[in-house]
């Protein structure tokens, strides 16, 4: 062993690096003790803010732009546990109490008293105060995909409605939406889901506002994709004055609509009916206006708001008969009715052979004061409906008025 180290001389070589040390911690610590060092980009607090914000609504609004570079002069010990993390810019704004950009000397603090500031950039901190405002900001929906063939995108509607911000005057100022964009391509169902929005200003430029605040990052969103449908418009004859279906011929314009809603719902609708006409009202030829009401949960995409319905009576004929039979059928009690009208000329329609056979006595007028409101004592004009009674095929057309006098 004695012979190996004296071979490769390690006893001489490991005294002269335990020399080398002994010199560096002496050169360190005795000859050179001193040393500088540059610490960038500490961000600084600012006192007084908390204040500030509650009783002024005023906060810093340039926090992120000001940064302070210091030059540090010390022991090396000292120096070298000293980093942006141990050391605090303190800056005091619990005086200022208006919105504008101020001129402000920071105080620096070091974590040892072996350290000093040689130098520092800037000098002062040019602090922005801002003041906080709120604002109501409408939402929009986008569609930047697309829906399927057969399908149409209905009107979208968010919860909330509108968004409530938050945020540094200037950054706020700047918004004019919220936007929501869907990006799917070929839907075919609604969309109702939390979706996230983006702000954008007057010009549609996407905003990236740090200060602005809101109380959720996304909406609810409800987006309809309804499916589309070409139907028939049908019409309800109801027989009456003589007149069954097989006397009338009818056209209704438009002819057909295209209506849209849910699939299910789209795909059990095959009419949309305009509604009823009453044979026994129209002694002639007539035109019927109708508005059109669609069912529940469809809508009418054609843009026609009326239908007309034209009917023709074909193979009857008509003669009038005059009646004084004239009754009130279920009146108020407590109440008396004297019937002034003697006689009606009463329009009566069928097929030829059962016209013939309609006389006087087969006629009478009926006024039905079922749920009627009570009469005041006094003369009134009723409304009274023709009955044809013992003839087949045949029946009265229209309403007649009746005088009668009301007495307790």
């Amino acid at each position: 062993m004695k012979k190996w180290l004296e071979k490769y001389n390690i006893l001489t070589k490991a005294l002269a690096v335990l020399i080398a040390v002994v010199l560096w911690i002496y050169v360190v610590s005795v000859v050179d003790p001193m040393g500088e060092i540059t610490v960038s980009d500490v961000t600084p607090t600012y006192t007084g803010s908390e204040e500030l914000l509650n009783t002024a609504n005023l906060i810093v609004g340039n926090k992120a732009e000001n940064l302070v570079d210091l030059r540090l002069a010390g022991t090396r010990q000292a120096l070298s546990a000293i980093d942006e993390t141990n050391i605090k810019v303190e800056v005091d704004i619990s005086k200022t109490r208006e919105a504008g950009v101020y001129e402000l000397a920071y105080k620096v603090i070091l974590p040892s008293n072996d350290v000093s500031v040689i130098s520092r950039n800037p000098d002062r901190l040019s602090v922005k105060i801002d003041k906080i405002v709120t604002a109501t900001v409408p939402i929009k929906v986008v569609l930047e995909g697309s829906v399927a063939e057969g399908y149409i995108a209905g009107e979208a509607s968010t919860v909330p409605g509108a968004l409530s911000v938050m945020g540094l005057a200037e950054d706020v100022s700047r918004i004019s939406y919220a936007q929501v964009i869907i990006g799917k391509k070929d839907l075919n169902t609604s969309i109702h889901d939390f979706m996230e929005y983006t702000f954008f200003d007057a010009e549609n430029k996407a905003l990236d506002l740090k200060s602005v605040q809101t109380e959720n990052s996304t909406v609810e969103v409800s987006f309809p994709v309804l499916k589309t449908k070409k139907v028939p418009l049908t019409v309800e004859l109801v027989e009456g004055g003589g007149a069954k279906e097989k006397n009338v011929s009818y056209e209704i314009t438009p002819a057909d609509i295209t209506i849209a809603g849910d699939e299910k719902t789209i795909d059990a609708l095959n009419e949309v009916n305009v509604g009823a006409v009453y044979l026994s009202k129209y002694s002639n030829d007539a035109k019927i206006p109708f508005k059109l009401t669609m069912p529940e949960g469809v809508e009418n995409m054609s843009g026609e708001t009326n239908a007309e319905v034209s009917v023709k009576f074909n193979g009857l004929a008509m003669k009038n008969v005059e009646t004084s039979a004239i009754e009130i059928t279920n009146p108020p009690k407590g109440y008396e009715y004297d019937i002034l009208t003697n006689s009606l000329t009463v329009l009566v329609r069928g097929d030829v052979r059962s016209i013939t056979n309609v006389l006087p006595q087969n006629v009478r007028v009926v006024i039905d004061l079922s749920g009627s409101t009570v009469l005041s004592a006094g003369q009134h004009t009723l409304t009274g409906q023709a009955v044809v009674d013992g003839v087949e095929n045949a029946g009265a057309v229209g309403e007649y008025r009746v005088l009668v006098r009301v007495s307790k």
